[in-house]
C-alpha cells in the first residue's frame, strides 16, 4: 500500500508493528529495494501527494511518446523495488519512483529529480488521499498532529524528509536535482525540461508540452476512472468512494483549509524548511 497503513492511521497512537521493530523492518526492505540501481537510472523521488503521479506521467508520455495510464506507468516507471525489467528510456537508465527520504542507503551513484510541493498543501492532500483509502477517520486538525509527527506513512516527517533532499541537492547539484510542484504549475514543460537537464537528462520541451496537455487534471480523472489499479486500493465506503484519488491539482488549497492555529503549529514545526524550499518570504 505504499507506506500506508488502514491500522496505523484510525488512531493516532496506532501503529503496525512497535517503533523499534518497524524500523529494523523498513531498514531491510529500502537496502533490498536499491539492489540493481545504475547510474544512468533517474529515480523521481518526493514526499507522498507532492505530484510525483502527475509528473511521471507526464516525463513517461514524453519519452515514450505513448499514451500512459494508471495501469501503464507503473511499468514504464515503476516503483523502486521493482526496477529489475523495466524500460530504458534514456540510454540505458530507467525511470523510477521513490518516496524515500535521503540516508547512508538512498545514497546512490543514481540521478535523482526531486519534486517538492508546500508542505501545507501536501498536508491537505494526503487528508483527502487517505479518506479516499478509507484509513482515517477525524478531523483535519487530528490529522495535522500526525503529519507534522511524521506519523502518517513510512517516511518520517515531510520537513525532514525535504529538508534531506535539499541537503542532498547542494551536496550533488550534478546528481540530484529540484523541481516545484508549483513551477509544474506555472512554467509547465520549461520547467521540467530544466530540472532534467541540471543532471544531464535531455528531454524534448515539444514532447513535454504535449504530455502535459494530455494529462489535464481532467483527463487524468478520465483514466483514474477507467484503472483497476486505483480503485483495487479505494476505501469501501460512500464517503471514501466519493473522493477521488486526482482533486484538485492546483496550488495554495492549504489556505481554504488552515486556520490561523492550525498555520502556526505547521510554521513552528517547519518552517525553517518551508523557507529554505522558498514558500517563505
Amino acid at each position: 500500500m505504499n507506506g500506508y497503513s488502514r491500522k496505523m492511521m484510525t488512531r493516532p497512537a496506532g501503529r503496525i508493528l512497535p517503533r523499534p521493530v518497524r524500523r529494523v523492518v523498513r531498514r531491510s526492505l529500502v537496502v533490498a529495494r536499491h539492489r540493481g540501481l545504475r547510474p544512468a537510472d533517474v529515480m523521481l523521488v518526493c514526499y507522498p501527494k507532492s505530484g510525483s503521479t502527475w509528473l511521471r506521467f507526464v516525463v513517461a508520455q514524453a519519452l515514450t511518446s505513448q499514451e500512459i495510464d494508471f495501469d501503464s506507468v507503473e511499468r514504464v516507471s515503476p516503483p523502486l523495488g521493482k526496477q529489475r525489467g523495466a524500460p530504458e528510456l534514456f540510454g540505458p537508465g530507467r525511470l523510477i519512483k521513490s518516496h524515500e527520504a535521503w540516508s547512508k542507503i538512498t545514497r546512490t551513484p543514481t540521478r535523482a529529480i526531486y519534486l517538492v510541493r508546500d508542505g501545507r498543501d501536501v498536508a491537505v492532500s494526503m487528508y483527502f488521499f487517505v479518506q479516499h483509502r478509507g484509513a482515517f477517520v477525524g478531523t483535519f486538525s487530528e490529522f495535522l498532529d500526525l503529519f507534522i509527527a511524521g506519523e502518517v506513512d513510512n517516511y518520517g516527517s515531510w520537513a525532514r524528509h525535504v529538508a534531506g533532499w535539499i541537503r542532498a541537492r547542494d551536496a550533488n547539484p550534478d546528481r540530484v536535482s529540484l523541481l516545484k510542484y508549483e513551477d509544474m504549475l506555472l512554467h509547465g514543460a520549461s520547467a521540467i525540461k530544466a530540472a532534467f537537464a541540471r543532471i544531464g537528462v535531455v528531454i524534448d520541451e515539444d514532447a513535454l508540452a504535449q504530455a502535459l496537455e494530455c494529462n489535464s487534471v481532467r483527463i487524468m480523472r478520465s483514466k483514474e476512472s477507467r484503472s483497476e489499479t486505483i480503485g483495487r486500493w479505494q476505501g469501501k465506503s460512500a464517503e471514501a468512494k466519493a473522493i477521488p484519488f486526482v482533486r484538485a491539482g492546483r496550488s495554495g488549497e492549504w489556505t481554504e483549509t488552515f486556520d490561523e492555529e492550525q498555520e502556526c503549529r505547521f510554521s513552528r514545526a517547519a518552517g525553517d524548511v518551508l523557507a529554505a524550499a522558498g514558500y517563505l518570504q
